[in-house]
């Protein structure tokens, strides 16, 4: 029993100095060539944000997106969305951020958010939050 608990700790021992169960290199004992060449057939998926619809002259200016993937002469859309109290609510500001890519895959982030509640702009249009002070009470 002794033996085999020796044995576990030189095999874990051994993993973490790169080296294998016998004491060679794991440099030694694989050899890693070049990455193989994409095939010419292949080509690099494209993603992208496509606006569906803005205001950007408004009071509360929005933008709604989608995240457009392109590969070949295909694409597909992805528009994310909430149903709250009977109304949708779609996703906005979008922003795409290549993360890393390869021959054969690319990873992106896409961030941005979907408003819950919609503010309406007739509750920005008080003097309490026009001019950053409480309206003058009425006597």
């Amino acid at each position: 029993m002794v033996a085999r608990i020796a044995e576990r700790a030189q095999t874990r021992a051994a993993a973490s100095a790169d080296v294998c169960g016998d004491g060679r290199p794991i440099a030694t004992v694989f050899h890693l060539g070049r990455p193989a060449a994409p095939a010419p057939s292949l080509a690099a998926v494209d993603a992208r944000v496509r606006i569906v619809k803005e205001d950007l002259t408004c009071m509360l200016p929005y933008q709604i997106g989608e995240a457009v993937f392109r590969w070949k002469n295909r694409s597909f859309a992805l528009r994310v969305g909430i149903r709250w109290k009977r109304e949708l609510h779609w996703w906005q500001w979008l922003r795409i951020e290549e993360l890393w890519s390869g021959p054969l895959v690319k990873a992106v982030r896409i961030g941005g958010y979907i408003e819950a509640e919609t503010l309406k702009a007739a509750e920005f249009r008080t003097k309490q939050t026009f001019f950053w002070q409480p309206a003058p009470a009425q006597a």
